[in-house]
């Protein structure tokens, strides 16, 4: 996970060099210009016939300011959420990758009673035996009955440790005819798993600053929206149930991506080869 890690830290670079052009525009005097044109401070100051308090008046010229500090502390709070999206990553796959290493254990070491499978197949063989019912039937353990959680807990791994030993198999010896170097029987699986893993992670999280500069602007656009509906709360649930049937839409849209990618992930046909489910 050293990819996403570097990855990190030169975003948080990225976010801190953003934060320092929003907090030098914020001190350069260049947003209360713009509020004096937006708000026609002036303008009510003459209208008012000089009665205005000065209070009001540096009030309306804050306004943009305000509005853009407000801003600042949105794209802190998504640099922060941020922060902790990656840390999760890093979390889940490191667990992950020991999830690998054991799996990678048990797929090199062969069964002592049949040295053509490995130890996962064979714990995940008689692991199914030791459920089948008189008719034949697997009953396979109730993931959602606390009873049987370390029952379910032990059943998954093992199913784990199988896929995974399918999987290795098949990376080493190709069910089809290929050009490329045939790999050696104790080619470190795992280890290619958990570099390819960090680069496709550090790819996800890394975000060009193009993309940090569209949210700002984003954020902005939606901050000024606010403030133009000011207290039309039936523009305001309207804004926000498009909001949410979007991301709807994308989420559909990446679980069925992400079930393509799961159905390509099959061996060819060849996880089922060696027992029948």
């Amino acid at each position: 996970m050293e990819a996403v890690v570097e990855t990190l830290f030169a975003e948080l670079m990225v976010l801190g060099f953003i934060g320092l052009i929003s907090f030098s525009v914020s001190k350069s005097g260049v947003l209360k210009t713009l509020s004096r044109q937006v708000y026609n401070c002036e303008k009510d100051k003459e209208e008012g016939g000089g009665r205005q308090l000065l209070d009001e008046y540096d009030e309306c010229l804050d306004k943009v300011s305000e509005a853009f500090e407000t801003l600042h502390m949105m794209l802190f709070l998504t640099m922060v959420l941020f922060l902790c999206q990656v840390l999760l990553f890093v979390f889940l796959g490191l667990r992950e990758q020991g999830r690998w290493r054991r799996a990678e254990k048990k797929a090199r070491i062969r069964n002592p009673n049949d040295p053509s499978e490995s130890l996962a197949v064979a714990e995940y063989r008689e692991l199914r035996d030791s459920r089948r019912g008189g008719d034949g039937v697997v009953v396979k353990p109730n993931h959602w009955n606390p009873c049987e959680y370390f029952v379910w807990s032990e059943w998954w791994e093992s199913r784990y440790a199988w896929t995974y030993s399918r999987m290795r198999s098949n990376f080493i010896s190709p069910p089809y005819d290929t050009k490329a170097a045939q790999l050696p029987t104790n080619f470190a699986y795992h280890h290619y798993l958990a570099e390819r893993m960090g680069v496709m992670v550090a790819e996800i999280v890394e975000v060009p600053i193009s993309t940090w500069v569209g949210l700002e602007v984003m954020l902005c656009c939606f901050l000024f929206v606010l403030v133009a509906i000011k207290e039309d709360i039936q523009s305001l649930i309207f804004i926000w149930l498009g909001i949410e049937y979007v991301l709807l839409l994308v989420y559909v849209y990446l679980w069925k991506k992400l079930l393509w990618i799961k159905s390509m992930l099959g061996g060819h046909g060849l996880f089922l080869s060696l027992i029948h489910i």
